[in-house]
């Protein structure tokens, strides 16, 4: 007799000394009880059952969600590298190519601006990506530009896509600060700074 079954019986027994039914009615309640307990484990199993086919599933569902990340960082972490302060020199102008400085990630080159100047740079990693950011300013502006190595970061489906002097850009963020992004060569250009700024900054590109 398992322990449910048990303390129905004990609970049956109870119940019938309290009340002092007639025997025939004692025998009638525990031959109930026994003909529902093997139900009642039946449903238990049952329930039980289901209860970890459900969790099963929502492990699976948290595992194809936490691994569906488009195999690489997301877009708004790299976007944040654009925003920190530099943390060395400037790269140099490319005396071979003005309008590029000697600066790259994965064969995509940093421009050398009319007005904008280089000012400083830095290099991160973002789960083992190099991502170097060049700051750029004009009158007292300073906009970062950072390049992530790798292949494109995918863009969420939801943002807003303008045209910026022939640049054709997902906007990320256009508030007191602006932040764009586009594909390159096949790696990911990130520009931030206020809004005005970003657009000054790239229309400033030579040609």
């Amino acid at each position: 007799m398992s322990a449910d079954t048990e303390r129905i019986a004990r609970r049956i027994r109870e119940a019938a000394e309290s009340v002092g039914a007639p025997a025939r009615l004692h025998a009638r309640v525990a031959e109930e009880a026994a003909r529902s307990a093997p139900a009642r484990r039946r449903r238990a199993l049952a329930a039980g059952g289901a209860l970890a086919g459900a969790l099963a599933a929502a492990v699976v569902a948290v595992v194809l969600v936490l691994g569906s990340g488009g195999g690489g960082p997301g877009i708004d972490r790299a976007a944040a590298l654009a925003l920190r302060p530099p943390e060395t020199g400037a790269p140099a102008v490319d005396a071979s190519d003005p309008r590029h400085l000697r600066a790259e990630v994965g064969g995509v080159r940093f421009p050398n601006y009319r007005s904008w100047r280089a000012v400083g740079s830095r290099t991160d990693k973002l789960d083992g990506r190099r991502a170097v950011t060049v700051a750029y300013s004009a009158s007292g502006a300073t906009v970062g530009y950072t390049i992530v190595d790798g292949a494109a970061l995918k863009v969420p489906e939801d943002v807003t896509w303008r045209n910026y002097s022939g640049y054709r850009v997902a906007v990320l963020r256009d508030d007191a600060e602006r932040i764009i992004t586009w594909k390159q060569g096949g790696r990911t250009c990130i520009v931030a700074g206020r809004g005005s700024d970003v657009a000054a900054l790239l229309r400033d590109r030579r040609s």
